[in-house]
């Protein structure tokens, strides 16, 4: 469980820093645009790994799982820092949301599958319940506590703070996945 948990605590600090970018790219967008319709849009492409989904879990079953998530993390990485450095120049535009909402989501189709995978050859059979329900209850807590600190954080840093720390956030997940071995 050791190894498990240690991937899980950098995917769950990972995923705090994505829930907070993906509220505050939403509120930034209706900011911006006063477009319901533009803000429907970014939350509808959050849904675009559903055309690679048929795919991705025999693409991550062919591969090296710790691989798979390194990989995925440094595109979510680089995605969160191109917002930042955009949003910094004063050149981001909500049509730049669309296309990283939409490579975000095709990265977390091939993520999901390949973590999962992971936890079985990482963790004994007899434990496999409570890794499962470690990675449902994270992504449960993740997923009610950004919005709020997101909110929070927006009120008094900015956006731009929020992509930095979403950046970051991406370096526990991928130090923690070099810090363990995946069996095959």
């Amino acid at each position: 469980m050791k190894s498990f948990t240690t991937i899980w605590l950098g995917q769950l600090i990972s995923l705090l820093g994505s829930g907070l970018t993906s509220f505050a790219m939403g509120i930034w967008v209706l900011e911006k645009s006063h477009s319901v319709t533009q803000f429907t849009l970014t939350i509808v492409l959050t849904s675009a790994g559903m055309l690679v989904a048929p795919f991705a879990g025999a693409i991550v079953d062919r591969s090296d799982r710790r691989t798979v998530l390194i990989l995925c993390n440094i595109g979510s990485a680089l995605s969160s820092l191109a917002l930042f450095l955009l949003l910094r120049a004063g050149a981001l535009a909500v049509w730049h949301i669309y296309i990283v909402v939409a490579c975000n989501s095709i990265f977390n189709t091939f993520q999901w599958p390949a973590l999962v995978a992971a936890i079985t050859t990482l963790v004994p059979a007899d434990d496999l319940g409570r890794a499962d329900g470690m990675l449902e209850m994270g992504n449960a807590a993740t997923t009610i506590a950004a919005p709020p600190l997101a909110g929070l954080l927006m009120a008094f840093t900015g956006v731009w703070n929020l992509l930095l720390i979403d950046f970051v956030t991406f370096f526990f997940a991928i130090v923690s996945l070099l810090l363990v071995t995946v069996p095959r």
